[in-house]
């Protein structure tokens, strides 16, 4: 007699048809869509801090194997992408790197880098051939000392996301906006 009780519930017993969970699936997907696209567009910019922060790790990565390894590197950057070469003192040249990460990488579409050395910005044309220059020098120099060409390379993405990776030449890399709020704080602190 238990036993027909126990088959009588297991039958009677409802749970959730497909369709009912499709409806509810579809309703989640279209709330989660609309939730997406009202977000501020600081979430929605991957792209952009992936590069800034890929930009800044290889150019740190790259001045510490220059330290390690007693050799002079240097960095090279065009509006869309950026190289990192070393120099042969052998045959007193600068070659490109092709390893990865250190190979020649070519920003996501949209990206655009502008770069600042010693305060002058570096405009590039297709016609640098300077007989009295080393050939493909780069103009950003890592050198094995720790020291770095002083520089200010700003990463943008259309007109409201730009950033400023800045190099004194001898400290750490930073962030242009990161080092002004540590001056906010210090001179709010000293009042």
């Amino acid at each position: 007699m238990s036993g027909n009780r126990i088959l009588w519930k297991l039958t009677r017993a409802k749970g959730f048809t497909l369709v009912e969970i499709l409806v509810v699936l579809i309703i989640v997907s279209v709330m989660s869509g609309v939730v997406v696209t009202s977000l501020p567009s600081s979430f929605q910019n991957g792209e952009f801090d992936e590069e800034g922060l890929r930009l800044k790790t290889v150019i740190e990565l790259v001045r510490e194997e220059s330290l390690t390894r007693a050799s002079e590197y240097g960095l090279d950057t065009d509006k869309d992408n950026y190289s990192f070469f070393v120099y042969n003192e052998i045959e007193q040249i600068w070659e490109q790197l092709k390893t990865k990460p250190y190979a020649e990488h070519k920003l996501s579409e949209g990206i655009l880098l502008r770069t600042s050395i010693e305060d002058n910005e570096l405009i590039l044309t297709d016609d640098e051939e300077d007989e009295s220059s080393v050939p493909n020098a780069p103009r950003i120099l890592l050198l094995s000392s720790g020291e770095m060409t002083p520089f200010e390379i700003t990463i943008s993405q259309g007109r409201d996301q730009t950033r400023t990776l800045v190099s004194d030449g001898y400290g750490e890399l930073a962030w242009q906006d990161e080092l002004d709020e540590k001056r906010e704080r210090k001179s709010s602190s000293r009042r």
